[in-house]
């Protein structure tokens, strides 16, 4: 499979606690099922926490906030899962965060949120336009939907409108929101 990620992706790496921003606070931990498996056989005083810690919302699994910060977030603003049975042991929310995986069948995208100051530094650091790179994976693809012939080109156009830089920021903006309104009422 095709994967499509932004030039500064490969040099994304986490603040951990010299973040000024930690993902660990005020927003609630999801917990996937084979995490909770893990997390429910781990025997010692770290696998009491954590059983102690999840609580079911709704029809997921999570560490509530304590105090808007994740029960496992210490007083340097590490993991204490991550520092005690290392990365893999945390969820895959935990694991993925800051990048977010786009699935359109023949293809991939995985970018960074903008809600990390580290990536929001690669993207806003540099005067270079913005590009992408391929990569091929060994994942099997699936026939995209009919949307994508005429969204992907759609979407190229747009980068491409907004890394002119011979034009004003300002003239930039109204024919990207012109031409995105447009696209919308086609849609």
């Amino acid at each position: 499979m095709r994967v499509r990620v932004p030039d500064y992706f490969d040099g994304f790496s986490c603040l951990a606690g010299a973040c000024p921003h930690s993902c660990c606070i005020g927003w609630e931990v999801v917990l996937d099922e084979d995490t909770v498996r893990r997390y429910q056989q781990l025997p010692g005083a770290l696998g009491e926490r954590l059983r102690d810690a999840m609580a079911l919302d709704g029809e997921d699994v999570c560490f509530p906030l304590d105090g808007r910060r994740c029960p496992f977030l210490n007083q340097e603003n590490l993991c204490d899962i991550h520092c005690a049975l290392g990365p893999e042991a945390t969820s895959v929310t935990c694991r993925e965060h800051p990048r977010f995986i786009e699935d359109y069948g023949p293809f991939q995208e995985i970018t960074l949120s903008a809600a990390c100051p580290k990536a929001n530094e690669l993207l806003l650091g540099t005067r270079d336009p913005l590009t992408f790179s391929e990569r091929q994976d060994n994942q099997p693809t699936e026939d995209g939907d009919e949307w994508l012939d005429w969204l992907v080109p759609l979407r190229d156009r747009l980068l491409d409108l907004l890394r002119d830089r011979s034009r004003s920021l300002k003239a930039r903006l109204r024919d990207f929101l012109l031409i995105t309104g447009e696209a919308q009422q086609l849609l």
